[in-house]
């Protein structure tokens, strides 16, 4: 990078999106996403103070400063992300823990022990 006049912006781009994910990645339109996703980062636009990375106020491209002070920006970030920011809708997060529950009580009813007993005896419950 530091030889090109310029940041090699494309070139960011598809050493992240096809060489570092490229074989996780496989479905077509997965890839196409991801691609789309990084145009956002991986643009001139990005060096612009306040650069907004979503539509939502506390994404943007944090001021040049120290390690603290990106640190600090860091911790003000909230831990769980809205859909917003990867531009999607916010029902996304709804239908995500929907199937988080299904899955996991999917899980619980597998290792529920399964015992044929007489009339008499005591169920597992």
């Amino acid at each position: 990078m530091t030889e090109q006049p310029e940041v090699p912006y494309l070139a960011l781009n598809y050493i992240v999106a096809q060489v570092n994910y490229g074989g996780r990645v496989t479905d077509d339109r997965d890839i196409r996403t991801m691609n789309s996703m990084l145009r956002k980062y991986f643009c001139p636009e990005i060096m612009n103070d306040n650069y907004k990375l979503s539509k939502l106020d506390m994404y943007y491209a944090p001021t040049e400063g120290t390690f603290e002070q990106l640190n600090e920006y860091l911790d003000g970030l909230p831990l769980d992300e809205d859909p917003e920011v990867f531009g999607l809708h916010p029902n996304a997060n709804m239908i995500y823990e929907n199937n988080l529950v299904k899955d996991f009580m999917g899980s619980v009813l597998l290792i529920q022990p399964r015992l044929a007993a007489g009339a008499n005896a005591k169920s597992p419950e």
